[in-house]
């Protein structure tokens, strides 16, 4: 333990009305202010703030907590609102897209071992090799797969354990069901390259190593909407690698784009690209496009915030 005191915590308790008005002393202007105090004792003092932070101005490479000219609260809780229809658009790809990895997975190796997910001769050695603790992923992994049955309520595992005995393991395609997003993308990076190649083509990708990349980041964008995070004009700490050698040509100018790799617009484009390949009448790209067209207009936030091009 350090023997350094720490520092007080010196700010008062500030009312949302208090907040407003220290809101307004920086320069943020407020249209209605009954609706405003309303907004923020709903939604919270620091949630809000990462939607009026664009409207800070920056000195010296600093942003302080001054605001631009122009900058209006009823703009930030525009972002806010506009933020929110957007995670809810994609948390609906995210889960078409993870139901239909799981059945893919389930499929190609359900048909040769019932039991793949558990049997270390069915994936890579990667992750099935003890550490030097004597624990590999595999290991860590089949513990949450363990806990996930043992607190599940779901019907079809009291159906599994009534008919078979709570001995039994579960197939891989009953288990898969009980895999969060976390859980599949790491699985399907430890599986063996052919039946990589066999999740891979089903979805139209090049590369096992594009689809475990992509993956992983679905993973975080996901864990992003879940924690409620700001999204829209983030910058991604995981984010998604173009295919190797232009070799799926459509996203070239995607990531030829600026920012293209830490914006979320690339991230749209790789959802459109499964969300059509799972079903091709999916009018989710409509939707997205529909979505992005009802960007409110204000003086210091853009669709450039988000990586997507001019065009």
């Amino acid at each position: 333990m350090s023997d350094v005191a720490p520092i007080a915590y010196s700010k008062p308790f500030k009312t949302p009305a208090e907040q407003l008005e220290i809101l307004k002393s920086r320069g943020l202007m407020v249209r209605d202010e009954t609706s405003a105090v309303d907004c923020l004792h709903r939604n919270g003092y620091y949630r809000l703030s990462a939607y009026w932070y664009p409207f800070r101005k920056i000195v010296g490479g600093v942003r302080t907590d001054e605001f631009l000219e122009d900058s209006h609260f009823e703009d930030a809780r525009e972002l806010y609102v506009f933020d929110k229809r957007f995670k809810l658009l994609l948390l609906d790809a995210i889960e078409r897209i993870e139901i239909a990895a799981r059945v893919e997975i389930a499929m190609c190796l359900g048909q040769r071992n019932i039991y793949a997910h558990l049997s270390a001769s069915e994936l890579r050695p990667s992750f099935t090799t003890p550490n030097e603790e004597g624990v590999s992923k595999h290991t860590e992994w089949c513990a949450k797969l363990e806990n996930a049955i043992a607190v599940s309520k779901e019907e079809f595992v009291r159906h599994h354990h009534a008919t078979y005995g709570s001995e039994t393991q579960l197939p891989i395609w009953v288990a898969i069901e009980l895999w969060d997003f976390g859980m599949l993308s790491k699985f399907f990076a430890g599986m063996q390259t052919d039946d990589q190649i066999c999740v891979v083509n089903r979805f139209e990708v090049t590369r096992a190593k594009t689809m475990i990349n992509w993956l992983h980041t679905i993973n975080y964008v996901r864990n992003v909407i879940a924690h409620h995070g700001r999204l829209w004009n983030v910058n991604l700490a995981i984010s998604p690698s173009p295919p190797k050698n232009d070799s799926m040509p459509d996203f070239t100018p995607v990531f030829s784009a600026p920012n293209a790799h830490t914006r979320i617009y690339s991230m749209c484009c790789i959802l459109a690209h499964f969300t059509k390949i799972i079903n091709h009448e999916s009018q989710w790209c409509l939707h997205l496009a529909e979505l992005l067209r009802s960007f409110p207009e204000m003086p210091h936030a853009s669709l450039k915030d988000m990586g997507v091009p001019d065009d």
